[in-house]
């Protein structure tokens, strides 16, 4: 017995693999009447177009509820196409245009908002450097004009004291010649008597120690006159040395002043590089968190709009299989699988014509085929239909998609 099911269950394998598989079942209308707007209810779209054996045919007008943000929907209206209630319009490519547009519209907004940010950055910096450039500038004038006033009082101090020492040193001059001469001629033409050669010699030498006297005196002055002008000299000098030292003390000071100007524009420009490091690291790092929030929406948006593609596709049926009902579907080649997606459980509402409704969720839905042999019939998956909820037979049943969600 064993044998023979395995003989049976190759067979229906291989047969399954070289024939064509059986199509996708076609939803009938609900409620076989046109809405308020003219269009009919069919699977889950909205159809406003013609009909063949009661089923969508050729071109019209759908409306259908896409995916427009990570947890928001909204019905869009668009031409559609179906041939045999087959969509068979660009239905991915369009879906795909109007549920990332909002995407793609804050992340332009966002692009716009760093880069007014870094031109601003940008701006202020700049702005920094020109205020320092100033204040350097006015800083080394008031420096110079300071120096060249002080330059300027040296020279005129300077020039004032060589006047007065060149003053100072400069003898007077004295008649000593006309007085000798004077004095020889009147002697050599008065001829004294001998009567008064007594008084002649006491006059004489008494104008001899007079001479001697004013000599010595005029000596006396001209010592200290000299003593005087030396004196003038050694405080000259003593001032020039106090000049020459007060200017190296000032170029000392300034240049003390200029280094620590410099040192504290090296620790300005430091912190303002660290600053900007910080900034750019900071700036980098809200980049990467934008781009994996970003990246994160778009994988759940993709995710997103892949099961809704697959509840909007997919078309379910109930078959009878090993004496029970199971709902069965296959989802469209063209949807293919998403990587963000590992597997799906499909939610699904299956209804008799008499009345009487039953929901359940078919886990792990696989949907390769609609058949007993590789559909999605393992009772313990979720996809029976209790035949004590529904009493038709499986072929009277129909079978809607309400949801379709992620297995975890």
């Amino acid at each position: 017995m064993q044998q023979n099911l395995i003989v049976i269950s190759l067979f229906v394998l291989f047969t399954g693999c070289t024939t064509t598989p059986p199509g996708i079942p076609a939803f009938p209308l609900q409620e076989k009447k046109k809405d308020d707007d003219g269009y009919y209810k069919y699977s889950t779209f909205w159809f406003n177009g013609k009909l063949k054996n009661g089923v969508p045919d050729g071109k019209g007008q759908c409306r259908t509820k896409y995916m427009t943000g990570v947890y928001t929907t909204e019905w869009l209206k668009g031409a559609c196409e179906f041939r045999l209630g087959e969509r068979i319009d660009r239905l991915d490519q369009n879906r795909s245009e109007a549920s990332m547009a909002f995407t793609n519209q804050k992340r332009a907004k966002e692009l716009k908002e760093e880069r007014e940010k870094q031109d601003e950055y940008e701006r202020a910096e700049a702005e920094e450097r020109r205020e320092r450039a100033r204040s350097r500038a006015a800083a080394e004038q008031q420096l110079a004009a300071s120096i060249t006033g002080m330059n300027q009082q040296m020279i005129q101090d300077y020039q004032r004291m060589s006047g007065m020492v060149q003053k100072a040193s400069t003898p007077p001059v004295r008649s000593y010649s006309s007085t000798s001469v004077t004095r020889s001629s009147a002697s050599s033409t008065t001829k004294p008597s001998p009567a008064k050669n007594s008084s002649s010699s006491t006059t004489t030498a008494s104008n001899t120690r007079s001479s001697n006297s004013k000599q010595s005196t005029t000596l006396n002055n001209d010592q200290n006159v000299k003593k005087t002008t030396q004196s003038k000299l050694d405080k000259t000098q003593a001032l020039k040395s106090d000049d020459v030292q007060k200017q190296k003390l000032q170029e000392q000071a300034e240049k003390k002043h200029q280094q620590q100007v410099a040192a504290e524009e090296k620790q300005r420009e430091l912190q303002l590089a660290k600053e900007k490091r910080e900034a750019d690291r900071k700036a980098e790092k809200e980049r990467k968190e934008r781009e994996q929030l970003a990246q994160k929406q778009r994988e759940e948006q993709e995710k997103n709009n892949y099961l809704m593609n697959v509840k909007n596709s997919l078309r379910l049926k109930a078959v009878s299989c090993y004496g029970n009902n199971f709902a069965v579907g296959q989802i469209p080649k063209g949807l293919g699988f998403s990587k963000h997606v590992s597997g799906i459980n499909v939610h699904y509402q299956a209804s008799c014509p008499g009345g009487g409704r039953y929901n359940g969720v078919s886990r792990n839905f696989i949907g390769m085929t609609t058949g007993c042999f590789g559909g999605d019939t393992n009772p313990n998956e979720g996809a029976e239909i209790p035949k004590d909820v529904l009493t038709c037979e499986a072929k009277d049943m129909t079978v809607e998609v309400t949801d379709v969600r992620p297995t975890r």
